[in-house]
């Protein structure tokens, strides 16, 4: 496999994975809910 190819793989599945953290995030925010939080939580 070519390395620069495995390298941009690399960068796009790392900044989709920032963005998705991000979103996720603003989700938490917006939902006070404790059982959601504390979901979330055993998921990471």
């Amino acid at each position: 496999m070519n390395v620069w190819l495995f390298a941009g793989c690399m960068f796009l599945v790392a900044v989709f994975l920032n963005m998705l953290l991000l979103f996720g995030h603003r989700i938490i925010k917006k939902r006070r809910n404790k059982k959601w939080k504390h979901e979330t939580e055993i998921v990471d």
